[in-house]
């Protein structure tokens, strides 16, 4: 009997220390071609796009919740326009992309997990300082018992996915803009 309890006390502790809160992954949350097979190139934003700043996340604490920090969202966003061929890492870029996270929602509990994000995405032509898109964009997304069992690990896939579906929304309402070459003041 005893050993039974100082196998069951083992195992709840291995538990425990096991079900920690993480980050979501940028990785998890960077848009591809996979995700929006109908791309249409934008020859007029090749390389034409830098993110400025990303504001508005929450950094995770091992001890509470999964979260999306700014840092991570930045990447996968940064990567996500990398992919599309949109992103100008040297400084110089014709636009800048500010992203506010409005709100993140998350439940606390649950056996399906649904997160919603509300962002704020801010295209603005640095030499006229135009913004050519301000839009606010929400996504939601689940994760259910069968994606992850442990709670903390389903709440850290609906903040993975919700975050791609936000950066995948984006760039679908990117390419409605249609930003022509003649619209764009080149003084």
């Amino acid at each position: 009997m005893k050993r039974t309890l100082i196998s069951l006390f083992m195992i709840l502790t291995a538990f425990t220390l096991n079900a920690c809160a993480t980050a979501a992954n940028p990785w998890a949350m960077t848009v591809d071609h996979n995700n929006l097979p109908e791309f249409k190139d934008q020859n007029e934003l090749k390389a034409a796009v830098g993110i400025d700043a990303v504001q508005g996340g929450d950094k995770t604490n091992p001890l509470w919740v999964s979260n999306i920090s700014n840092e991570d969202f930045k990447v996968a966003l940064n990567q996500s326009l990398k992919n599309f061929g949109y992103a100008n890492e040297q400084g110089d870029s014709r636009y800048k992309l500010d992203v506010t996270l409005l709100s993140v929602d998350q439940p606390l509990i649950g056996l399906d997990m649904t997160v919603k994000i509300t962002a704020r995405y801010v295209l603005t032509e640095r030499q006229s300082k135009q913004a050519v898109f301000d839009q606010q964009i929400f996504a939601q997304q689940t994760a259910t018992f069968g994606d992850a069992a442990l709670g903390f690990d389903r709440l850290k896939i609906a903040n993975e996915r919700a975050g791609k579906e936000s950066i995948l929304q984006f760039l679908k309402k990117l390419q409605e803009l249609g930003i022509k070459a003649q619209a764009i003041s080149m003084q």
